[in-house]
């Protein structure tokens, strides 16, 4: 992130905030819809079978997933369901993308980190009749055979950051790290 000119009047913190430029780490496209997005999942519909999910990255094949889904995170998204599902914390400076495994069926099977220059296909595959796909928190149905295809955005768009804030502190406080919570 760059930053940005003061942004003082319009921020709830008193002036302590200042405009930063970032870019929304990736595009997807689902049937023929765009939209913007932090993090993406797809999981099983109303059954409690395993999904099948095949990843390719730029037309290769990554893996072919069993598991109860599947996510695709930036690093402003690897805090959220990814991060709670096993998946790392990624500075947000970073030009990646996580795709987090959710319970998958083989052990071998770990989340990995991608360069965003990539684009990820993800066909579903699997005898139910629809999937759940949820595009920060808005869910939608879809059915088996469908190919999902996320890349990366072609813009940025502008951020508030609070002064005296930044990232590492935040999830230092968060997370508690360094502190012995045993007494």
């Amino acid at each position: 992130m760059l930053a940005g000119r003061l942004y003082p009047g319009r921020c709830p913190h008193a002036g302590l905030c200042h405009l930063q430029r970032a870019r929304i780490d990736r595009y997807v496209d689902i049937r023929g819809h765009h939209g913007y997005t932090f993090e993406w999942w797809l999981a099983r519909g109303h059954t409690g079978r395993l999904v099948s999910l095949r990843a390719a990255l730029d037309g290769s094949l990554l893996n072919n997933y069993r598991a109860d889904g599947l996510i695709v995170a930036t690093p402003t998204g690897s805090t959220a369901y990814s991060l709670s599902s096993g998946g790392p914390i990624v500075s947000p400076g970073s030009e990646n993308i996580l795709i987090t495994p959710l319970a998958p069926h083989n052990l071998t099977i770990r989340p990995i980190v991608i360069s965003d220059k990539s684009e990820i296909s993800i066909r579903v595959e699997g005898r139910d009749s629809e999937y759940l796909v949820s595009l920060d928190s808005k869910t939608d149905v879809i059915e088996p055979g469908l190919e999902l295809r996320i890349r990366k955005a072609d813009f940025s768009f502008n951020l508030v950051k609070i002064e005296h804030k930044d990232f590492y502190t935040t999830i230092r406080d968060k997370l508690k790290w360094g502190l012995d919570v045993r007494n």
